[in-house]
């Protein structure tokens, strides 16, 4: 008598493996996750009436950040957190000439 080969076991047991589709961790099509904030930095920790150099500025507690640039870019007024309460006139070595006020209002607008 010739052997007989049963397939029916397997096939079914392949049929309870199958995963559910649509799950928390998978997104629907063009319906976007709600976003979820992972830092965050306003840059007005411990700011007063004087402006301030980025490299010179630590963020807030408990994680006090600090931030760098190339010193290169560091010229020419770029890297100062200032607003529309510092001095009219621009930080010693600032390089703004004329773009100070600008500078000032821009912080203010944003």
């Amino acid at each position: 008598m010739k052997p007989t080969v049963r397939l029916l076991p397997l096939v079914l047991a392949a049929a309870t493996l199958t995963v559910p589709l649509g799950g928390s961790a998978i997104a629907d099509p063009g319906v976007p996750k709600t976003p979820v904030a992972v830092f965050t930095e306003d840059f007005e920790n411990g700011m007063g009436t004087d402006p301030v150099l980025l490299p010179s500025y630590l963020g807030p507690p408990p994680v006090n950040e600090t931030y760098t640039a190339d010193p290169l870019w560091l010229t020419g007024c770029n890297g100062w957190l200032t607003s529309a309460q510092n001095p009219n006139t621009e930080p010693p070595g600032a390089g703004c000439g004329s773009f100070w006020g600008a500078a000032k209002q821009f912080a203010s607008d944003l």
